[in-house]
């Protein structure tokens, strides 16, 4: 079994490699932000705060929020291939929890891909996204200037998280609580840089190496 974090800053390319990864050695793809973005469709008290915090303040959620919903899908979605974590953990005790999590049946965490991307650049692609209105797929602007509808019909919209301020603000959160799991992950054994500025193909040669 294989389990494989991604982590990185937002828009380092970790859900486009992520579809790859998944489907190249049949890991079940865990998406943190999709989590999220299903739990806020659910107009409850809960939704309207995960909301607040995520969309509008582009802060980070409590980790007991994010421990519940990773616990939940692992739960209701095993897989014997492994799990390929997007955008999960981003604090020091999301790490620590997952890692006592997989331990406690049996498993380990077997790498973590480190998308190394400068705030710049992050800020460019961001401002480029688009999601699905309907299947929440994403596209870029960039790569497809063209595009205004998805495969599935749906319409392209932005995301309220991808406003310029609070794309700043989920950065500055990056900086200040993601990045310290890095040398907690280095210490681990499990850390794996790649440059998330080359190319979607080149990019995901890179990880191939490093996954097998």
């Amino acid at each position: 079994m294989l389990n494989v974090i991604l982590i990185g800053p937002q828009g380092s390319g970790k859900g486009t490699q992520a579809q790859l990864i998944a489907k190249e050695f049949g890991l079940k793809h865990i998406e943190m932000g999709l989590l999220i973005r299903c739990r806020v469709q659910q107009h409850n008290n809960k939704s309207a705060i995960i909301d607040h915090l995520v969309n509008k303040k582009g802060m980070l959620l409590p980790d007991g929020i994010v421990l519940d919903m990773i616990y939940d899908e692992l739960k209701e979605q095993p897989n014997k291939q492994g799990y390929l974590f997007d955008g999960f953990p981003r604090t020091v005790k999301q790490y620590q929890a997952l890692k006592e999590f997989l331990k406690e049946k049996g498993l380990k965490l077997n790498v973590a891909l480190y998308f190394n991307i400068s705030d710049d650049e992050a800020m460019k692609r961001l401002g480029v996204r688009k999601i699905c209105r309907l299947c929440k797929k994403v596209y870029s602007q960039q790569l497809e200037p063209e595009r205004v509808t998805c495969d599935c019909g749906g319409a392209l919209i932005k995301r309220a998280d991808d406003e310029s301020l609070t794309i700043s603000s989920r950065l500055a959160a990056f900086h200040q609580h993601t990045k310290p799991i890095l040398m907690m992950m280095k210490k681990d054994g499990v850390f794996r840089e790649i440059n998330g500025e080359q190319t979607i193909e080149n990019i995901f040669i890179d990880i191939k190496k490093q996954l097998k």
